[in-house]
């Protein structure tokens, strides 16, 4: 069993420890719900990626973790390792406080590892010649240098003082817990605001070089239509191609705005844990909303995103090149749309 703190520290860390807390059954009902949501988004995250591997022949590694199928991979993980440390912790089955730190952490690295990774991988599928702004994208290599340096700063800084933390905990050390705590709560909250500006910036980026892509595509196919056709009983003015991708851009704005937000309001919350954590843990009002939007939220929000996901493959975007039917007559798109439509792998990335 791991041992009680004392009177001046209060016991109730609700995302390590819950059956110390004031009105525990609380917190044990919204970790178990916790569980039961991870094994969901693991069961998700499997089946979609033995589907891509089978069917489409999508690979987790390519080059490094680089793709869509990494970003899932694991975020599948995230939700597993997640399942397992809030199911253990809500029957009080985690023997050490060492174990339910180093339980917690290595999934939330994962799920950080993983939405880094995810907008790396859609600004190294974005066509660079469709970039005017005077902020040049990152090149490959830099883009490899960003993601295998978030992978190692994640890795030797959260993974080490978690373990520290915990290990100063079960040997009776309790301030030194609290001020290893208060040091990793400062750097998970940096690395926080880090994605959320990521997200920011480059979705802001992508979202206008999509946009971009989406005005090429729909002038591509207007100019295909014989002048003949052009009657009151042709395509609208927005085109089939820009109205399709059109919807896609609008998803990309709303998946970039809220990781956005998320990001940074995990990295304020965050910088005041490490700051006030013993003032914050003994508040049980406040324990019990922060418990439910740092466990329940977040998981989620993935499961919701991997239910996109699923529904992206089954409904696939339609082809570029597929004919037109305007007025009652088919019209072929010519090959002058070939080359635009490779443009379209970043609207189709983040679609699926």
């Amino acid at each position: 069993m791991i041992a009680e703190l004392p009177a001046d520290h209060p016991s109730c860390r609700w995302h390590v420890l819950v059956w110390r807390c004031t009105d525990s059954h609380y917190f044990v009902l919204q970790t178990l719900i916790t569980a039961a949501i991870g094994f969901l988004v693991f069961a998700l995250g499997t089946g979609t990626l033995i589907y891509r591997y089978v069917y489409k022949g999508q690979r987790i590694w390519k080059g490094g973790l680089t793709t869509l199928d990494s970003y899932i991979a694991l975020m599948t993980a995230f939700g597993l390792g997640r399942g397992i440390q809030c199911l253990l912790l809500g029957l009080d089955k985690i023997p050490s406080m060492t174990a339910s730190q180093l339980m917690h952490d290595i999934p939330q690295t994962c799920g950080r590892i993983a939405a880094w990774i995810y907008v790396l991988s859609v600004v190294q599928a974005t066509p660079r010649h469709y970039n005017d702004s005077t902020f040049r994208l990152p090149t490959a290599t830099q883009l490899r240098y960003l993601r295998i340096g978030y992978i190692l700063a994640e890795t030797l800084v959260v993974i080490p003082l978690g373990t520290a933390a915990g290990y100063a905990y079960d040997t009776g050390h309790f301030d030194r817990y609290v001020t290893l705590t208060t040091v990793l709560y400062a750097m998970v909250g940096f690395y926080c605001v880090i994605i959320g500006l990521a997200y920011g910036f480059f979705g802001r980026q992508l979202v206008q070089i999509a946009v971009k892509i989406a005005s090429d595509l729909n002038s591509n196919v207007r100019s295909t239509v014989p002048s003949n056709l052009e009657s009151e009983n042709a395509a609208p003015a927005e085109g089939p191609v820009d109205a399709k991708m059109m919807k896609t851009i609008t998803k990309m704005k709303m998946v970039n705005s809220t990781l956005m937000s998320i990001g940074i309001y995990y990295g304020i919350i965050l910088v005041i844990f490490a700051g006030l954590q013993n003032k914050i843990f003994a508040l049980t009002w406040w324990s019990k909303i922060q418990a439910v939007g740092s466990n329940v939220y977040p998981l989620s929000l993935v499961l919701t995103n991997f239910c996109f996901i699923i529904w992206g493959e089954f409904n696939p975007p339609d082809p570029v090149a597929n004919p037109l039917t305007i007025a009652g007559k088919t019209v072929s798109v010519t090959p002058a749309t070939e080359g635009i439509k490779q443009s379209k792998e970043v609207v189709v990335h983040q679609n699926a």
